[in-house]
């Protein structure tokens, strides 16, 4: 297991968990601009086991809480939501 976890490290440049929490964030940002669904579906949707870890998860990320945070400001993380 620890030598997959090299590889996949030296093949994508991060660690295997690091990328999939950054894949489950992106996918976060997909849900909330296609969907009027509120944060603990998108949480349940994202694959976290609860709100709470969710919002950890988020403010990990963005410094910021979801429901504080500014999905129409024009930033580089907020790209791609209108893409």
């Amino acid at each position: 297991m620890r030598q997959l976890e090299r590889y996949f490290k030296q093949a994508i440049g991060l660690p295997p968990k690091l990328y999939c929490r950054i894949i489950r964030f992106a996918y976060i940002f997909k849900l909330i601009s296609t969907n009027n669904s509120n944060w603990s579906e998108i949480s349940t949707q994202a694959g976290f086991y609860d709100q709470s870890h969710f919002i950890k998860n988020f403010k990990e990320f963005t410094g910021e809480e979801p429901s504080k945070y500014g999905f129409k400001a024009e930033n580089l993380a907020n790209l791609f939501l209108n893409a």
